[in-house]
């Protein structure tokens, strides 16, 4: 039992830590997005006006 539990938990942290990996590269990735699409909108919309 200890060494399943001890196997299901390394599996279980390992899991969790490319998550957060991906999750971080998401977040990072969405947010650069979000930030270029403001600073590109926002100029062309003045510009539009």
């Amino acid at each position: 039992m200890n060494n399943l539990k001890a196997l299901q938990l390394s599996k279980l942290s390992h899991l969790v830590h490319l998550d957060e990996q991906a999750l971080r590269h998401l977040i990072s990735y969405v947010d650069g997005r979000g930030h270029h699409k403001g600073r590109n909108n926002t100029p062309r919309r003045k510009g539009a006006q």
